[in-house]
């Protein structure tokens, strides 16, 4: 099926606006000035309408499925829409907006079972935990945003930390950490003695790879798309996570491949700055110099691309098919990174302890 969609923008001050914060970021303007940017653009908007013709639903394109964007979400015309990609397809450009705006996304403060090298479980947070909790206060009160929105899960050690913030908070279920089913609360040593070859197919492939009676990384990306859609409608949102939940939306944001998204750096103690801009996203890690263990496990080397050879019922996601890498938007999370600090003469922290991750 075919599915138009057509941008319409009557407004000149929506034009000029949407001209100077969208397209002088274009990649056909890397080295213009913008001054010499914008005349060149609206030399080209001047050519458009020599030859644009737009879509007419009333009369000759009655017959067509399309949606018209009208002055950048002001107004939305909708026609003949036929199926479900099309449904998702007008349902997520009815959330999306061209705002500046800011995302922090950061993980709890260090937990009892991270001291413990455990995954899973709801346990509290550890001295350092509610350390970083007051630290992220401290920051937040420094970014001083308007109406800045707080997200957690339903889990202790997320609601512990949201608790030190002189703000309200919203708990998310679907932000709930991925759930490792039978290996819940065990660490990863256990995981390898008690249930060796889970643990072998993990390593194959752990995207699409499920925990008995539990998740796999493309199920908490299936989770995670209406607090997606909502992040897309809203302004400046602190999200207080977990790491698996925070590997997804930051790979939502960077465009990152489902070969690498479970094997991004989310580290405790660490507020990652999003700030979504035309044609990518700029991210700031700021270290709150609180000490915490170290819970990222790097991808097994012996680890084999393609399709597995340990196989189980159940142990990947129905359908799930190997996806091609995708190039991202931006070249590379680690490229993009300026590390700061929030805190007055804050550096980073030597991590005393070096434990595995979710």
């Amino acid at each position: 099926q075919v599915f138009f969609i057509e941008s319409v923008c009557n407004d000149p001050t929506v034009v000029a606006t949407n001209v100077m914060e969208v397209k002088l970021s274009s990649p056909d303007y890397r080295d213009c000035n913008s001054t010499d940017a914008m005349e060149d653009f609206m030399k080209r908007i001047n050519c458009y309408q020599a030859s644009y013709q737009p879509l007419d639903p009333d009369d000759y394109d009655r017959e067509l499925s399309l949606i018209k964007v009208i002055d950048v979400g002001r107004r939305f015309l909708v026609n003949r829409v036929q199926d479900h990609i099309q449904s998702r397809i007008v349902y997520y450009l009815m959330n999306i907006h061209v705002q500046p705006r800011t995302i922090y996304l950061c993980r709890h403060g260090e937990s009892e079972f991270n001291l413990k090298g455990k995954i899973g479980g709801d346990s509290g947070l550890s001295n350092r935990g509610k350390k970083f909790a007051l630290a992220l206060n401290k920051f937040v009160e420094e970014q001083n945003l308007k109406d800045l929105k707080v997200w957690t899960s339903q889990l202790k050690r997320t609601i512990q930390t949201a608790e030190a913030l002189q703000l309200p908070y919203e708990q998310w279920k679907a932000l709930n950490e991925i759930d490792a089913g039978v290996c819940e609360e065990m660490t990863y040593e256990e995981i390898r003695e008690q249930h060796p070859e889970e643990f072998a197919l993990r390593d194959q492939d752990k995207y699409y790879y499920r925990y008995p009676s539990g998740e796999s990384y493309q199920d908490l990306v299936q989770r995670l798309e209406p607090v997606i859609m909502e992040l897309e409608r809203q302004e400046n949102v602190l999200v207080i996570c977990h790491q698996a939940v925070m590997r997804c939306l930051l790979a939502y944001f960077l465009d990152k491949s489902a070969d690498e998204m479970p094997y991004l750096k989310c580290p405790l103690h660490t507020v990652l700055k999003l700030t979504p801009v035309a044609y990518g996203c700029r991210v700031e890690s700021i270290s709150l110099n609180i000490e915490a263990v170290n819970t990222h496990r790097e991808r097994p080397e012996e680890a084999k691309k393609g399709p597995n050879p340990l196989m189980r019922r159940n142990s990947v996601t129905p359908l799930a098919s190997p996806e091609p890498t995708k190039k991202p938007r931006i070249n590379s999370f680690e490229e993009h990174v300026a590390v700061s600090s929030a805190l007055p003469g804050c550096v980073p922290q030597e991590v005393p302890t070096q434990l595995p991750g979710q």
